[in-house]
């Protein structure tokens, strides 16, 4: 099946402790990808990030709130090290 399907960009998942801190990483993280028109899901409130914390989704899923979809690897980098430094001091969750 995965050789059908043409991938169009580079998926990169962003996984911060979201049980506490979901809200105050995406108001650091979510301005800069509208900035930058970078796209991106999240998940829609806070009840559906509880049934994923809790597993309800699959142990794997535990942590993530947020994916984000690069153009190419130069975009992934260059993210990756802005969110470093806008989201320092915050740790994932244990799996």
């Amino acid at each position: 099946r995965m050789a059908a399907v043409k991938l169009k960009n580079l998926g990169y998942e962003y996984s911060p402790d979201s049980s506490f801190n979901a809200k105050s990483v995406a108001e650091k993280v979510v301005p800069y990808l509208l900035d930058r028109n970078i796209e991106f899901k999240i998940l829609k409130d806070l009840f559906t990030l509880s049934d994923f914390n809790r597993g309800v989704h699959g142990y794997s899923q535990i942590g993530k709130f947020i994916t984000i979809y690069p153009r190419n690897e130069e975009d992934l980098v260059a993210i990756a090290t802005e969110l470093k430094e806008r989201t320092r001091g915050y740790t994932g969750p244990v799996i």
